[in-house]
């Protein structure tokens, strides 16, 4: 799932100082990387890293490998020394334009702009090889739960798939952090009945709006609404989707469910959002969330969808944070950090078909973190 402020970031970061961005060594900021210094770590990390997924998945194909999340390339280029062919993706216009500017190897490495919340653009089984580093940490855990399906859906038959992402902070037991994991309501029960006929169809853009929505739980589940340690509650969000299928992340102002919601049971809720600040035809789609678990369409839920045309671009820019807060989980390059837990990540993987060769505990993520690269196979 795109989002604006996610783009936003990573495109001031690509202008101010890209390379420090990417590989965020406190000696080099304010453009202390050398160019060949700096492509040749990315040329002596994927050396290893192919070595060891070998060691760990066995052998697989050297035609084509790609870079997720790529940056301005530092891995792509290196990925050429081992595989016919290396792809790039990454969210950023200006890292990708870069990246182009930087290249090496001519045609044997092309870079791709992904406008999209998926990977649509490549077909299945199209890489024996792909890598994601100090990537997927940087979206919320929807996203990165998202996008690992996608990548396991273009990895080749026997081709090698290496990720990391952070688990959970590491001030927070593996016990505690599991018995979340395990309060997941079943996957059969993530669906919802919602009635969102007094939704505006036209607003203002920029305008603020509270409505009344009708929820019914369908399922044999009860829906938790108080907060943890009772419970990790149910609550209700939702996205806008632009022209062009493009996505914003669900409204950070999550509107938690009145009462606890037995199975059969209904619930008014009143409910605020803030419209898209620039004019055009949109699609909002409402969803429910368990806290701490998922999203209920990360789990194969449909969403409710509503159209609504949002009238007057709205002055000004989008603020990241609210008055008053401080953006949370900043990592070293002020962007965002964010935990998808490792038996979350084991789930996905087995429903995608795919095998989960090893998974192995590092510091990449930094000591705040408890955090695993994983090894798959398809």
């Amino acid at each position: 799932m795109q989002t604006t402020k996610l783009v936003r970031v990573w495109e001031a970061l690509a202008k101010a100082d890209p390379l420090w961005a990417i590989l965020s060594d406190p000696t080099k900021r304010h453009g202390g990387w050398e160019i060949d210094e700096f492509f040749a770590s990315g040329v002596e990390q994927i050396g290893s890293l192919v070595e060891l997924t070998r060691s760990h998945c066995g052998n697989f194909g050297n035609g084509s490998a790609l870079d997720f999340g790529c940056g301005v390339g530092r891995l792509t280029q290196a990925l050429c020394r081992h595989f016919n062919s290396a792809h790039g993706i990454d969210i950023s216009s200006s890292m990708i334009q870069q990246a182009r500017k930087y290249n090496r190897h001519a045609e044997r490495c092309e870079y791709h702009l992904n406008e999209s919340d998926d990977l649509e653009l490549f077909d299945p089984n199209s890489f024996d090889f792909i890598c994601s580093l100090l990537v997927l940490q940087h979206g919320l855990p929807e996203q990165a739960e998202r996008y690992i399906r996608g990548l396991i859906r273009i990895l080749s038959p026997g081709g090698a798939l290496v990720f990391q992402t952070p688990s959970h902070p590491a001030d927070e037991s593996d016990e505690a952090v599991s018995q979340r994991v395990a309060t997941a309501l079943p996957a059969s029960d993530l669906q919802v009945e919602i009635d969102v006929t007094g939704w505006d169809r036209a607003v203002l853009a920029g305008e603020r709006r509270e409505i009344a929505l009708k929820l019914k739980n369908p399922t044999g589940s009860t829906w938790p609404s108080r907060e943890p340690p009772h419970s990790y509650p149910v609550k209700i969000g939702h996205r806008w989707v632009g022209e062009k299928g493009r996505r914003g992340f669900p409204d950070d102002a999550r509107t938690p469910l009145p009462r606890t919601l037995g199975p059969g049971e209904e619930t008014e809720v009143r409910y605020h959002y803030v419209a898209p600040t620039t004019a055009g035809a949109y699609v909002v789609e409402l969803d429910l969330v368990q806290e701490g678990v998922c999203w209920f369409s990360s789990r194969g839920s449909d969403t409710c969808r509503v159209a609504v045309e949002v009238r007057g671009d709205k002055q000004g820019t989008e603020q990241t944070t609210r008055p008053g807060e401080e953006a949370p989980n900043q990592g070293s390059a002020g962007i965002e950090m964010h935990g998808l837990h490792r038996d979350i990540i084991v789930e996905v993987v087995k429903s995608c078909g795919a095998k989960l060769m090893h998974m192995r505990r590092d510091l990449l993520a930094g000591p705040e973190w408890c955090n695993y690269t994983y090894f798959v196979t398809k």
